[in-house]
Parts: structure tokens; C-alpha cells; sequence
């Protein structure tokens, strides 16, 4: 193997590594931030509804929510989902 082969194939070597940690460290950031709650005001701007339409949504199964500290609140991760199976 010559020179110039030897250090292309060290490039492509290079390249993949960095190319894989860059989608790693892209997929950690989009699982933080999907799973953060959002609060009833937020998850209505994220779905582009009123306030009113996720307590319709709630009633005919369609969204999750979650109690904390008496107050509802909604998984980015789940509203995606409703999104996707409806």
C-alpha cells in the first residue's frame, strides 16, 4: 500500500469516527430534549391548539399527562407520539 492510500484510508477512518460521534451526541441532545416537561401553556404552543383542545384531547384518550406538585404536564416525547398515531 502506497502513501497517498495509506493516508486516505486514515482520512476516511478519521471522518467516519467524527461523522459517529457527531449523531451520537445530536441523538443524546434530541432524547433531553423530548423528555423534558412542558408545562399546559407550552405543550398548546407545541401543538399549535388552545389550552381548551387538550382537555378534549385528555377526555378521548388521545394525550398523556402527568401530575407534579399538583400541576399537569405533558412529555415533549408523548405529544410527538399523539401526533404520529393519530
Amino acid at each position: 500500500m502506497n502513501l497517498s492510500a495509506l493516508f486516505s484510508q486514515e482520512m476516511e477512518n478519521v471522518m467516519l469516527e467524527t461523522f459517529k460521534k457527531i449523531i451520537k451526541e445530536a441523538a443524546i441532545q434530541l432524547a433531553e430534549e423530548n423528555s423534558k416537561p412542558l408545562s399546559r401553556k407550552e405543550a398548546a404552543r407545541f401543538l399549535g391548539v388552545d389550552e381548551s383542545s387538550l382537555n378534549r384531547y385528555e377526555l378521548q384518550g388521545i394525550l398523556k399527562f402527568h401530575y407534579l406538585g399538583g400541576k399537569k404536564l405533558y412529555l415533549k416525547s408523548e405529544l410527538i407520539s399523539a401526533i404520529i398515531q393519530s
